[in-house]
């Protein structure tokens, strides 16, 4: 999910970009900028989804994953976003509609600046080597 005009929610899509480019060929990578529908008929039509956001948070950890199929996203995430609904919305919503898939995980990698028109800042740039290898790792093991 991302908004590539608002600097540091750019990362999902520059990530995909990369595993798009890079020929992956055991997963399919899906840019999605939030829309809802969007993301219920990638949720429903997949065993297993790796959602990657952009997230404004306290947290002092960059990186943090979380089991959605499982756990509820904490409750700090599912309010604002620069998408119609948060992620932690559009999971529930799917969950209540039964529409949530086998495997369901959330990568939020913490952003820095959402400004409209600004670019990727230099922080979340670092972080896309680690992101790659870590959906990679995810795909190869199941």
């Amino acid at each position: 999910m991302a908004n590539p005009n608002r600097g540091d929610d750019a990362f999902s899509w520059i990530v995909a970009d990369q595993l798009i480019s890079g020929g992956e060929t055991l997963f399919s990578v899906i840019k999605s900028s939030g829309d809802i529908t969007d993301l219920l008929d990638i949720f429903s039509s997949h065993r297993k989804v790796i959602v990657l956001d952009a997230m404004e948070t306290d947290d002092l950890v960059p990186i943090k994953k979380w089991d959605a199929k499982e756990d509820s996203l904490p409750a700090s995430l599912s309010g604002t976003s620069s998408h119609v609904l948060g992620v932690g919305q559009a999971i529930e919503l799917s969950r209540a509609l039964d529409k949530i898939p086998d495997e369901l995980i959330v990568i939020g990698v913490k952003g820095v600046n959402f400004q409209m028109g600004e670019e990727l800042s230099s922080g979340m740039r670092s972080m896309i080597p680690e992101v790659i290898a870590y959906v990679r790792q995810e795909f190869a093991t199941s």
